[in-house]
Formats: structure tokens, sequence, C-alpha cells
């Protein structure tokens, strides 16, 4: 964990940083899309299908998709039990 940053959750205590896109945390959305988890990556960042729609269009996040998701305004931060929690509910895809 030396090597991530970390978040003190408040369910959790001290843990590892990740983001997600808010749609997911309000289960607005079942389908959980990230890089496949690795080493260095254990839990990548991830989005909803919504959020995919705009990612697919243009095959990476860039200035067009970024803005046509308002990735900005729509990014959570939780701790990697928060998120192994809310991805276990959800329909996982790898890209």
């Amino acid at each position: 964990m030396a090597d991530q940053d970390s978040i003190n959750c408040t369910t959790h205590g001290d843990s590892v940083t990740t983001y997600v896109c808010q749609h997911l945390i309000r289960g607005e959305n079942q389908d959980w899309y990230c890089a496949e988890p690795d080493e260095e990556k254990p839990w990548p960042d991830s989005w909803c299908g919504k959020c995919h729609e705009h990612f697919a269009k243009e095959g990476e996040w860039n200035d067009v998709s970024e803005q046509a998701a308002d990735i900005t305004n729509n990014v959570s931060i939780l701790c990697n039990h928060c998120y192994e929690q809310i991805r276990s509910t959800c329909h996982v895809h790898y890209i």
C-alpha cells in the first residue's frame, strides 16, 4: 500500500484509494467497465455502461469522451474494500 494513494474509509479504515463513476455508486447502471486488474493496478479506474458508450465512441478516454460522460463531475473516490463490494454487485466487463 505504500506505493499507492491511501484513504481513511469510515467503514474500513486505512485503505487504497480507487476511482469510479458515481453512477456505479448510486446503482444506476449495473455494468462495470475497467481494465483487467493486475499487480500494478489491482483496482483500476472503473465506469458504468452509460459512461462506456462515450468511451467506446472515441476508443479511449480523451477530451471528447470525458466531456460527453461528464467525467470531471462524475468521479468518486472509494477505498479498495468499498470498490470490491460495489463491483461484486455488477456485471463486470474488462476492456
